[in-house]
Parts: C-alpha cells; structure tokens; sequence
C-alpha cells in the first residue's frame, strides 16, 4: 500500500485538490484535499455526496444497523443521541467519576521515571471512557476484558485498503471481527442484565437504554452496542490525540513556560475551592484551555 500512497500524493501534485482515480480497475474514488474542497464533503447534501459510501469501512467496525449502514434519517437520529450523550449538561455529572480515574491511575506512578506517553494517554482516556460511556460494571469487572478487544479493534481495522474494501478477507479484517463479535457480546449481555434488574446508571449506556427511535421503539441491545462502539471508537481517537499533543507541546523546549503556568493556575484555582473540582471550576483553567486548543490547531485529530 506504499505504493499506493506515493501514487496518490502524486496525482494531488499533478492534478490538484480534486481528482478521480481507479482502485484496481474495479473502484473509483474521488479525493477532495485541502481547505478548500473539503468542506463540499460535508456540507453537500446527501444526494450529492453520500458519506455514507465514504464511510463504510466503519460498518464492519460499529456494527449493521447503526451509523453508516442506515438511511440518512435514521443516522440523523442516532447521531443525536452521541450529541446529547456528551452535551456538557450531561458530562457535569461525570466529572467525579473521571477525575477520579486520573487520580487512581497517576497514584500508582512514582516521583521519578520514564513513561511511553503515548500509551499512558491512550490508557487512561480508555480507562475514563469505559466508566463514563460503557458504565460503572464494565469498568470495574470486565474493563480487563473489554480494554484488549477494543485495542484490538483500533489496531486491525483502519488500513489503507480496508477504505476501498472493508469487507476483504485478510487477517486484520479477520481479527477485527473476532473482536468486534466478543465486544458486541458483552454489550448485549450488560444491557440485557440492566434491562432485566431495573437498575438505572448516570452513564451513556443508560441513556442509549432510556432512548427511543423515531417511532417509538426502544433501542435493540445490538443497536446499543454500535452506538455505543461509534462513541468509544471516535472518543478514544480524538481525545487521545489531542492529549497526547497537548501534552508534548507543554513537555517541550518551548513550552515549559506554559506547563509552569497551567500548573500554577491549577493550583491557585484548586486551592481556592477547597480542593475541590466540578465542570465549572474546570472552565475557570483559561491557561490550560489555551493551551489544549493551540495543540489541537498546530495538530488537528
């Protein structure tokens, strides 16, 4: 697929920001690259440009019947059940809970070290996003189960010809539907428990539970679990990337300036309310919100 990319990067240098190319002989595909022709992907209509035919190396990876395997509509709706799921209204609440996880996990580091930061983000963002979107049983019973085949999902599922044929028997696609198949099995299995028991849970989980279609029926546990994938699988990718950078960028030469600052602000703001740490008095760290916001400019997920 190496070759596949040079031949790519150059047609872009030849032909510019739009242009068609063959797959194989058997697949065309158009590439829109830069600021300029990329907002017409997503801002045409879905009879001029249809995502979804885009997206579906993510239908083997979310599952049928959720995302980028349904109809315009049906996606518009379960679209605004993630968009609600992580409206700050609904992430108040979890705060706690994630602040939590990142203390349990830095309170198991020592004074002094050497760490992969890119793994130990990666981790720990799994860690709050089992918690707070797959609920607390996950987390505290199976998250040593669950942690391995999501990884697993990430690694085997996004190859460069997995875009043009996500349905190819290799092994990576092989894999990635071992592990998608484990995945959706536990799912099932803790909505069916939940379901059964009564039990109602403040975690995204229990609200994709306590939602509805656009006709009224509940949401079956398969199509739970797929929403439910699409979140950890989207959440995980651009929360640990931009993480990862805003951490580098404050680790580096020029930026030690700016860690000392966030820490201080950190520190007085803390120290002012008692210790304490809600949604708001997060808002109140403008130095670290610059900070997360400039890593995510200089290196956009």
């Amino acid at each position: 697929m190496a070759g596949l990319r040079a031949v790519i990067h150059g047609l872009h240098t030849k032909l510019g920001t739009v242009f068609t190319i063959s797959i194989f002989g058997v697949k065309k595909v158009t590439f829109l690259v830069g600021p300029e022709a990329i907002p017409h992907f997503f801002q045409g209509s879905e009879s001029e440009i249809s995502q979804s035919n885009m997206y579906k190396i993510t239908v083997p990876v979310f599952g049928q019947g959720v995302m980028y395997d349904v109809d315009l509509t049906t996606r518009s709706r379960q679209i605004s059940f993630c968009i609600d799921a992580i409206k700050p209204m609904n992430l108040r609440s979890l705060v706690d809970a994630m602040a939590q996880e990142v203390e349990d996990y830095f309170a198991q580091w020592g004074q002094h070290g050497v760490v992969d930061l890119k793994h130990e983000i990666a981790h720990l963002i799994l860690l709050i996003t089992s918690r707070c979107l797959l609920g607390k049983h996950i987390r505290d019973n199976m998250f040593d189960q669950v942690a391995p085949l999501f990884n697993e999902l990430f690694d085997n599922s996004f190859y460069l010809i997995s875009f043009f044929f996500p349905h190819l028997p290799i092994p990576p696609h092989d894999r990635r539907d071992k592990y998608r198949a484990k995945l959706g099995d536990i799912i099932h299995e803790v909505v069916r428990s939940r379901r059964s028991s009564g039990l109602s849970e403040n975690d995204v989980l229990q609200r994709l539970i306590e939602s509805n279609t656009s006709n009224g029926r509940p949401l079956t546990e398969s199509e739970i679990a797929g929403i439910l994938v699409a979140l950890v699988v989207a959440g995980q990718h651009t929360s640990s990337s931009n993480s990862i950078w805003t951490g580098a960028c404050m680790l580096s030469d020029g930026g030690r300036n700016h860690m000392a600052a966030a820490m201080e602000e950190q520190k007085e703001i803390i120290g002012r309310h008692g210790e304490r740490l809600d949604y708001c008095i997060l808002q109140e760290m403008v130095t670290l919100h610059c900070c997360i916001k400039e890593a995510l400019r200089l290196h956009p997920s």
